[in-house]
């Protein structure tokens, strides 16, 4: 006497061969939800939100700030979009990195504009004029220098000019700069130039703020009305080859290019002092932010970088030989970051790095599946992958599935907990919101005691389904399940047996026995 009872449905495990896998495991998951216990077949997509007027499928993502008639964005290179760490923000920035160089769009540009982030230092000092005045009594002669800041519209203040020559100045007197600098080149919203002024060697202080264009500035200032002493010295931009931008917490941007991490002054996303920057033995593939800390993975190791301040980050080299092969890998799966290695997926976080995929798939299955185009998101608490095939989804517990729903890219909205898709037709359109797919769920290989029979079987369903037997490899029966009634199998001995459902309504359980009185 025997009997199967197929009571849990679980996910695919390819690293288990089909005649040793765990009763409820698969070695074919496809279109089906398992969270409940049982096969529930997923939705597909609802109809188009958005539809582009041009095909460019490597980013999709949503505006923060703007309506739902223009909000969509789509790019065709790797792009990593973050809102500004700014509050109360009236320009409602957003900044992003693209590979070309690191860019701010504010509400004032359209949806295909923006402008270059970081401000650059003026090519030249305020030149010494002519003094003119008569000193006050008794005032103290000083040497004074100037230097000047570009300042642009939204407040953001970059680096500073050379140092002015050296002049004397009195209080009562009036120093005459010239040859004040010019707007930029570039793509920079620069609205006015801001002037500091040093007395006898020591910090320069706020002077004034002139227009940009005006090119000259009568200096009347007496030594005690100077005000705050100039801080951005070294708030230069990114480099231009910065990408991965990622958001931190505590107001701080992170981003890389080559071996370089670099790391934003807290709440000035404009600024990247050099200062600030940590450098690596391998070059850096992706950035991800977990609740333990920032993980940098690389062509060689991972790293976890800790710390509340630029100025005070710690590397922490993580004792893992596993390289991650695409940055669109990296996903914050909360207290970890999960990316895509050669041998499998990693999730790294702390002070540690596993490869929690072994028990599913061997490394070269995984390399089948090709890791490096993966688009990867924290969906439904799984690991989600899109990309031009289909979809997968992968947790420790449940092993993989997959899904026929094929995408260019997609985009996961954090405060819907929503997955927007990309099509191939430049749709726009979202994870299960259509109607239910079919879903085919196939057993592994069960192996039957000599000469007992499998007789009968019963399938509790909540609709229509189908049953498919095989028998030592063999398909002998294909049953149109309507009820849960019991039904007869094939009549004969056989060695090895498989079941296959293919549904579109949710299957709670399916047992087969050799006898009615065994079935549940």
């Amino acid at each position: 006497m025997t009997a199967i009872n197929l009571i849990q449905f679980k996910g695919e495990l390819p690293q288990v061969d089909p005649k040793k896998l765990p009763l409820g495991n698969a070695v074919t998951a496809l279109n089906c939800h398992l969270s409940s216990g049982s096969l529930e077949p997923v939705k597909g997509l609802g109809a188009a939100i958005h539809t582009f007027p041009a095909a460019a499928f490597e980013t999709l993502t949503r505006h923060p700030y703007r309506s739902a008639a223009t909000n969509w964005l789509q790019f065709s290179t790797d792009v990593d979009l973050v809102r500004g760490p700014i509050a109360n923000d009236k320009w409602d920035r957003v900044y992003w990195t693209d590979g070309v160089y690191p860019k701010i769009q504010t509400s004032e540009q359209s949806a295909t504009s923006s402008l270059r982030l970081g401000i650059p230092a003026p090519a030249s000092a305020p030149v010494i004029g002519a003094s003119s005045g008569v000193a006050e009594e008794g005032a103290i002669e000083v040497d004074c220098a100037y230097i000047c800041t570009y300042v642009s519209k939204f407040g953001e203040e970059g680096p500073p000019s050379v140092a002015s020559a050296i002049t004397q100045k009195l209080d009562g007197m009036t120093v005459q700069l010239t040859s004040l600098p010019g707007n930029p080149s570039g793509e920079y919203d620069i609205d006015r130039i801001r002037l500091y002024r040093s007395e006898s060697g020591a910090t320069f202080n706020y002077l004034s703020d002139v227009l940009i264009g005006v090119s000259t500035f009568d200096d009347s200032a007496k030594s005690d009305t100077l005000l705050a002493p100039m801080v951005t010295e070294d708030w230069i931009a990114p480099d231009d080859s910065m990408v991965g931008l990622t958001y931190m917490g505590n107001g701080i941007l992170a981003g890389f290019f080559g071996n370089t991490l670099c790391f934003s002054e807290p709440y000035y996303p404009h600024a990247w002092p050099v200062g600030y920057q940590l450098a690596f033995k391998d070059n850096i593939v992706g950035i991800g932010m977990s609740a333990s800390g920032l993980v940098v993975t690389t062509t060689a190791e991972p790293w976890v970088i800790m710390g509340s301040h630029p100025n005070a980050m710690a590397q922490q080299m993580l004792d893992s030989p596993y390289a991650c092969v695409s940055k669109r890998s990296m996903v914050d799966m909360g207290s970890y970051v999960l990316y895509a290695s050669n041998d499998g997926l990693v999730a790294a976080a702390g002070g540690d790095a596993k490869l929690v995929s072994a028990n599913v798939i061997d490394s070269d299955d995984f390399k089948a599946l090709n890791p490096s185009t993966w688009k990867a998101f924290r969906f439904n608490d799984r690991y989600f992958v899109v990309h031009d095939t289909g979809c997968l989804s992968f947790s420790p517990s449940e092993g993989l599935k997959h899904f026929t729903i094929a995408a260019k890219a997609a985009f996961f909205d954090l405060e819907e907990s929503e997955l927007y898709l990309l099509l191939s037709d430049k749709t726009v359109c979202k994870w299960g919101d259509g109607s239910e797919l079919s879903a085919t769920w196939r057993s592994g290989i069960f192996t039957l005691p000599p000469r007992v029979p499998m007789a009968c079987a019963r399938v509790d369903a909540d609709g229509p389904c189908t049953l498919n037997v095989y028998f030592d490899g063999a398909l002998l029966m294909a049953h149109a399940v309507g009820d849960d009634n019991m039904f007869r199998l094939p009549a004969g001995r056989f060695r090895e047996l498989e079941v296959e459902i293919v549904a579109s309504s949710t299957v709670h359980s399916v047992s087969l026995a050799s006898s009615p009185e065994e079935l549940r």
